[in-house]
């Protein structure tokens, strides 16, 4: 990528960014979920294929979140449960631009409010006998500084 076209791209972003910005004043907070779908099988996403194949799928898997992550917008995900299939699911919040503390402080009203979700493990990612919902509590290394 050339100087040229770097700085084109990056006016670009920046344009969006003020759009998005614009479309979204007088909105505090846009929750949605984190991801559109299920999470895919480890392994079907390789980044061994051209970019924009890859930026389409991650697209089509989490097609909230990019908004803020191209912008700059705050943003934050939390786990609000499991799928049928046991895997975790969130909730997604984004804010403005500079509104970091209003999306950890409702964040952390939501973390408050479902405690039981504050460590969500699949039970295939944990091991046998593993897939169980854990907090904080549960940890050793949490117990032991205490």
């Amino acid at each position: 990528m050339t100087a040229v076209e770097l700085l084109r791209v990056l006016t670009e972003l920046h344009a969006l960014s003020y759009a998005f910005a614009d479309h979204f004043s007088g909105v505090d907070v846009v929750l949605s979920p984190t991801t559109a779908q299920p999470p895919p099988l480890i392994g079907t996403m390789s980044t061994d294929r051209p970019a924009a194949v890859h930026f389409a799928e991650l697209f089509s898997v989490s097609p909230f979140a990019g908004i803020f992550n191209v912008t700059g917008g705050a943003a934050l995900s939390v786990p609000w449960g499991l799928d049928q299939r046991g895997l975790p699911v969130g909730i997604h919040l984004g804010a403005a631009i500079g509104d970091d503390e209003l999306i950890l402080t409702l964040g952390e009203q939501l973390e408050n409010a479902r405690p039981d979700l504050t460590r969500l493990h699949p039970p295939d990612a944990c091991g046998p006998g593993n897939g169980r919902l854990q907090t904080t509590q549960d940890r050793p290394a949490d117990r032991a500084g205490k």
